[in-house]
């Protein structure tokens, strides 16, 4: 099925992006990146086949955060990330555990057909493993990824529960995947490290595939769920969500 092979596909992208991270935790030093998110996602789906002649821009995200060289001197506990990048990393660790939440949330509503609630487990475990690795860089101890963001989950799961289809709870977690890249999108506007800037452009294009699974089996129009851009419409913002 190609929804199936779509979650396989993402599930890989998600591998090897935390095996970028773990990398760059462990050697202290982020390599080189590919810029463009847009693009990312253009390959993506170009390669299994969804809507592969639309024609994309580039992204808008600065290639040159994209591309960070080294991130700090001596240890891991070393790193010198400044304190504003530590309250981005904070709220972005919160939005994934509340994301996670909400995956686990659509589950339980027992809407989804067994393929959906297949989807929505993994891409769950994706957003805790990102909590988790945030948490890490942010100098917490080992396995230790702290509590979702209350604001967030308050705000998404009433949404979620109250769903009658099972197409009203996959919008809802579209929304949710939108949102998170575009937070991304913008943090990496306004993050100071380059040790913090590396995760998030790792980070994000899996956020940005998981709102292409699901804009496609919403068979929303493909520029909802594949813009020409990566803009930061639609990101959660920690002023109003503060929990």
């Amino acid at each position: 099925m190609r929804i199936r092979r779509l979650v396989q596909q993402i599930d890989e992208q998600h591998r090897d992006a935390m095996r970028t991270i773990d990398d760059d935790l462990g050697e202290l030093h982020l390599g080189t990146r590919t810029p463009g998110v847009a693009e990312s996602r253009r390959r993506f789906v170009r390669r299994l086949g969804v809507g592969g002649a639309v024609a994309l821009g580039s992204t808008a995200v600065p290639a040159a955060v994209l591309a960070p060289g080294a991130a700090a001197q001596g240890g891991a506990g070393e790193l010198d990330i400044p304190a504003n990048d530590l309250v981005i990393l904070e709220f972005a660790r919160g939005l994934e555990l509340a994301a996670e939440a909400a995956y686990q949330v659509a589950v339980d509503t027992l809407l989804l057909s067994s393929m959906m609630a297949e989807l929505s487990r993994t891409f769950g475990r994706h957003h805790h493993e990102h909590a988790l690795a945030l948490a890490t860089l942010a100098g917490q101890d080992e396995g230790e990824v702290g509590e979702p963001n209350a604001a967030v989950v308050d705000a998404l799961a009433p949404r979620i529960e109250q769903s009658q289809t099972e197409n009203e709870v996959l919008q809802v977690l579209f929304e949710i995947e939108q949102g998170a890249a575009a937070t991304y999108a913008e943090a990496l506007g306004v993050l100071e490290s380059q040790a913090t800037a590396g995760p998030a452009a790792s980070i994000l294009p899996v956020e940005s595939q998981h709102a292409v699974a699901i804009g496609s089996v919403l068979e929303l129009p493909v520029e909802d769920w594949m813009p020409a851009f990566q803009t930061t419409e639609g990101a959660f913002d920690p002023a109003t969500y503060t929990g």
